[in-house]
C-alpha cells in the first residue's frame, strides 16, 4: 500500500517502479520476446546449414542416382532389356543418360516397408522436400519437378515395390 503524508495537504507517496506488479509483468514479457527471438535466429541458422547440405545432395554430384539426374554407373550392371540394376534390385530406366524412372523392390522375404519408410526412400531418390500432391503425384519445390509414384502394397498398407517416374 502507498503511504499518505499529511501536512495540511494530503500527498500519496508512490511505490518505486520496481516494486509494482505491472512492471515485472512487462519485464517478463519483454525478456520472453527477446528469448524467443534468440531461439528463432539460432533455428534459422540451422535451417540455412541444412539447406546448404540438402542442395549439395540434390545436385546429383554425390554419386547417388536420383530421378531426373545423371546416371552414375558405378556399382550398376546393365541387363539384357537395357535397364541398369544395382545389387539391391533397383532397376533404373534412362533416356539420353538422364534417369527417368527407378523401380524399388522393398520386400525381402515377403515383408514390405511402411509408407513412412517408403516416403523417406523416395526423398532420397528425388529431393528431400518431396511432398504428396494427389493420386500418385508428388512435387519438389527445390527441383521444380513433379514425380509420379506407383506403389504395390499389401492389404496391411506396407509397400512391396514402387516405381518413381519423372513427371512433367
Amino acid at each position: 500500500m502507498s503511504k499518505k503524508i499529511k501536512d495540511g495537504n494530503i500527498y500519496v507517496q508512490k511505490k518505486p517502479i520496481y516494486k509494482r506488479v505491472w512492471f515485472w509483468v512487462i519485464v517478463i514479457i519483454i525478456l520472453g520476446g527477446i528469448g524467443s527471438q534468440i531461439d528463432n535466429s539460432s533455428n534459422s541458422n540451422t535451417n540455412v546449414k541444412t539447406t546448404k547440405i540438402s542442395k549439395k545432395a540434390s545436385d546429383n554430384s554425390d554419386g547417388i542416382n536420383r530421378v531426373g539426374g545423371k546416371l552414375h554407373k558405378k556399382g550398376l550392371t546393365k541387363d539384357s532389356a537395357g535397364f541398369w540394376e544395382d545389387t539391391s534390385g533397383e532397376r533404373i530406366t534412362t533416356e539420353n543418360g538422364k534417369i527417368v524412372a527407378i523401380k524399388i523392390p522393398f520386400s525381402s522375404g515377403g515383408k514390405g516397408i511402411s509408407p513412412r519408410g517408403a516416403l523417406a526412400r523416395y526423398r532420397g531418390l528425388t529431393s528431400d522436400d518431396l511432398t504428396y500432391e494427389s493420386g500418385s503425384t508428388y512435387h519438389s519445390d527445390k527441383q521444380k519437378r513433379y514425380y509420379h509414384i506407383d506403389e504395390s502394397t499389401k492389404s496391411d498398407g506396407t509397400v512391396l515395390t514402387s516405381t518413381i517416374y519423372l513427371g512433367k
